[in-house]
Formats: structure tokens, C-alpha cells, sequence
């Protein structure tokens, strides 16, 4: 009766130690994502900053007034306003 008892026992202890190791295993997995997400959030808001200013300069470099302005430079001088017969309008058919 005593050794069922004794390797109950073991069994529960060994039992507890892994489910033990289980949870400390997660908790330092848990861990080591927090102490990334700093990382990533200052990444991330960089990106966006990045993006924020290259959004400007697309809208810098497509402005209308910049392209007449660019229009009467002498690089550009041979490009001219298409005429109405010129003018191809492609439309996509809707799939069906």
C-alpha cells in the first residue's frame, strides 16, 4: 500500500514540475515579446514617418503649379497638350 502511495506521489511531483516548466517557459517566451514591442513600435513609427514625408514629396512633385512652372523650362519645351483626336479613353468592362 505504501508504494502505490510513494509512486503516486513521485508521479504527481514529476507531474507538477513539468506543467512547472511548461509555464515558466511561456512566461519568458511572454517576456521576450514585450520587451521587442518597444522595438517594433519605434520601426513602425519611423515607417510611418518615412511614409508621412515621401507622401509630401510625391504631392510636392505633382503639383500643378510645379508642372507649368516645369512646362516653360527649356528641357520640357517640347512637350505639347495632345489634341482631342489624339485622345485614346480606354474603359474596363465589368466581369460578369
Amino acid at each position: 500500500m505504501q508504494k502505490q502511495t510513494l509512486w503516486a506521489l513521485i508521479f504527481a511531483i514529476i507531474f507538477t514540475v513539468v506543467l512547472l516548466l511548461i509555464y515558466v517557459n511561456q512566461a519568458v517566451t511572454l517576456t521576450e515579446l514585450r520587451l521587442e514591442l518597444p522595438k517594433e513600435s519605434k520601426e513602425l513609427k519611423e515607417l510611418l514617418e518615412g511614409n508621412t514625408s515621401l507622401q509630401y514629396e510625391i504631392e510636392r512633385l505633382e503639383n500643378p503649379a510645379r508642372l507649368m512652372q516645369l512646362m516653360h523650362q527649356p528641357e520640357f519645351s517640347h512637350l505639347q497638350y495632345p489634341l482631342a483626336s489624339e485622345v485614346i479613353i480606354l474603359y474596363n468592362e465589368p466581369d460578369n
